[in-house]
């Protein structure tokens, strides 16, 4: 991912324009994603843990669970900044497939 600080001036700037336009540094909204990020997180160690143990029927409802959880985003972002969190490459390098979903 790209800081802000490496991106180019032009783009640097629709950047803060957005994020205040859009107020999306609220408190509210700074606490909401970070809940849905320990959320994802947990849910997807939840299926790690299940794999070898659950049934496939167990299985597909919790991958389903991810599509009806809020913020998606923050799931999207997870996936795509895996690389720079350690415990999320350690989970998608267990769980690949969840790339996918």
């Amino acid at each position: 991912m790209l800081a802000r600080d490496d991106l180019r001036d032009i783009d640097r700037e629709r950047t803060e324009f957005t994020i205040e336009t859009l107020k999306l540094n609220r408190d509210v909204l700074i606490k909401a994603r970070s809940t849905a990020f320990v959320s994802y997180r947990a849910r997807l160690r939840e299926y790690v843990d299940l794999r070898g143990v659950a049934t496939s029927e167990e299985l597909a409802r919790l991958v389903n669970s991810f599509g009806s959880m809020p913020h998606v985003t923050v799931w999207a972002e997870m996936k795509r900044q895996r690389a720079s969190v350690p415990d999320l490459q350690e989970l998608f390098a267990e769980a690949p497939e969840a790339l996918l979903w």
